[in-house]
């Protein structure tokens, strides 16, 4: 097989990530499929023209080596979209707020690398998070957060201070007067 013929199995790119995301490109391509067949209904000599097809449609159909115009190929890459979003597994992910995009980056390529490959996150972020992040699956929730760490270990930080000698008086009366 060339390198030109495209892929037999689709692929969902790592900029792919939820659900809606799913749904935009899905609409955008049955736009073009509508567009085009009235094309194909129009009166001789009426102007037209084709809806620009965003960067995400344009990315998604490069990594599978597919071409929007082409009828079969447009229709099989909305098959695909379409299967996506009915049964791709859900990971909801709760991060810090303001927390880096190549966080979210990551977490998406370890889940499709070793889970499936089709896996979308639902994003949302929690202002009490310091760090970490809170992994939901269906009925379960996993949290990695620093919060969580923290709490688990307030008895070895309690035992810890109470292991260290207490400050004298004189160390005490000097911080009454700065």
């Amino acid at each position: 097989m060339s390198s030109d013929q495209p892929p037999k199995l689709l692929v969902l790119p790592s900029f792919i990530v939820s659900k809606s995301e799913v749904h935009r490109l899905l609409s955008e391509l049955l736009q073009i499929e509508d567009f085009l067949y009235k094309a194909g209904n129009r009166q001789p000599g009426s102007k037209l023209s084709l809806p620009k097809t965003t960067e995400d449609l344009d990315k998604f159909a490069e990594a599978n080596k597919r071409n929007v115009l082409n009828h079969g190929q447009r229709i099989e890459m909305a098959r695909f979209l379409r299967a996506v979003y009915k049964y791709a597994p859900e990971i909801g992910v709760i991060l810090p707020s303001g927390s880096n995009s190549k966080i979210l980056d990551g977490i998406t390529k370890w889940f499709r690398q070793n889970i499936h490959a089709q896996t979308l996150l639902v994003r949302s972020t929690q202002n009490r998070l310091s760090g970490g992040a809170i992994i939901r699956i269906k009925h379960k929730s996993y949290d990695f957060s620093l919060n969580n760490k923290f709490t688990s270990n307030d008895n070895l930080l309690i035992r810890e201070l109470s292991n260290h000698p207490k400050q004298t008086q004189k160390s005490d009366s000097r911080a009454n007067y700065s």
